[in-house]
């Protein structure tokens, strides 16, 4: 229910800054559409390898000035990685539901810098052993993180490349002895409504 309630506020977030924005004659709402290849950061150090995964997802804008912005975003987002456990090599698939507050400052000619806070829930997780998939979303914790990027608008479709490196550990209970953190690289295009 706790995922519910924070869905909801995020939600509502959006629709108060469409109204917001619109009040201040700027783009109310907007779509993203991207791809990412996930890995793991460990602890102690353990062979992973990025794969790639899609994400797409919603944002508001609420504009302070002309140059600095405030988006609430709303993601849903795929990580592939495949980790070495022992000798054989395993697949982890999660989706997460990404609830996010970003600030974006111009910079010059469409350019802009985008930083900010978001908290990821997991909405599926599964390992693939190669012989058998496994259902491991009761043991995949919500993580937090701090993404940053860099972008260029065009009028009202942009393009940014974000880094992403979440600061909880990916599980409960780690599999393989080692302690796994979430980071991704994603490159998506916007387009505001």
């Amino acid at each position: 229910m706790k995922i519910v309630r924070r869905v909801c506020f995020f939600a509502a977030a959006l629709a108060i800054s469409g109204q917001v924005a619109s009040a201040q004659d700027a783009p109310a709402v907007g779509v993203m559409v991207g791809v990412n290849e996930a890995y793991f950061a460990t602890s102690p150090k353990n062979s992973t390898s990025k794969k790639p995964g899609a994400m797409f997802g919603v944002f508001g804008v609420l504009r302070r000035d002309k140059s600095l912005k405030i988006l609430p975003e709303l993601q849903f987002s795929q990580r592939k990685v495949d980790v070495k456990l022992g000798s054989s090599t395993a697949s982890f698939s999660t989706s997460y539901l990404n609830a996010g507050l970003m600030t974006r400052l111009k910079l010059f000619k469409g350019l802009y810098t985008s930083q900010g806070a978001q908290f990821a829930f997991p909405v599926r997780s599964k390992l693939d052993l190669g012989t058998s998939n496994v259902d491991i979303k009761d043991n995949i914790n919500w993580d937090f993180s701090i993404p940053a990027g860099v972008g260029r608008q065009f009028g009202r479709l942009g393009i940014e490349g974000r880094w992403d490196s979440g600061l909880k550990r990916v599980e409960k209970g780690p599999l393989g002895n080692f302690i796994k953190r979430n980071r991704a690289i994603t490159i998506f295009a916007s387009i505001g409504l």
